[in-house]
């Protein structure tokens, strides 16, 4: 089974709590409040994961995860997938990997369409907790 990395914006600890009581791998959790993509990149290099992984971002600016992605290549640590948590922008273009990316949002939202034409899942989440199911799901399916 994969390893998560939970790149995280909450200010408190209750959602990563959710997750490691749902989850039946190990999670790290990447602080990530206001954080570059580097500074992201710094902090998984000091849990230093073993792959497989599968990246979840409670981010809501995904910009910053193919440059993330990007860094766990060349550091040769295999991602499985992504797990994209209620995000208001995702990066565009060609720069994401080839690995499986799950949306959790609402099906109707404009950010539904754009994942769903870059061959995204769509996952429904309304709550926090259909969000850690989303995770737990996402790492069933893919490691």
């Amino acid at each position: 089974m994969a390893t998560i990395l939970l790149i995280d914006d909450h200010p408190d600890d209750a959602f990563v709590t959710d997750l490691e009581a749902a989850a039946s791998c190990l999670v790290h959790r990447i602080p990530a409040h206001g954080l570059t993509a580097p500074m992201i990149c710094a902090g998984i290099n000091a849990v230093d994961p073993v792959a497989p992984m599968l990246i979840a971002c409670t981010v809501a600016d995904a910009s910053i995860l193919p440059a993330i992605a990007l860094a766990q290549r060349a550091a040769h640590r295999r991602i499985e997938g992504y797990v994209l948590i209620e995000p208001t922008r995702v990066a565009t273009g060609d720069n994401w990997p080839e690995a499986p990316v799950f949306v959790t949002t609402s099906p109707t939202s404009p950010d539904a369409v754009g994942a769903r034409l870059r061959g995204w899942t769509i996952v429904p989440a309304d709550t926090v907790i259909d969000q850690v199911n989303a995770i737990v799901n996402a790492v069933t399916s893919v490691g």
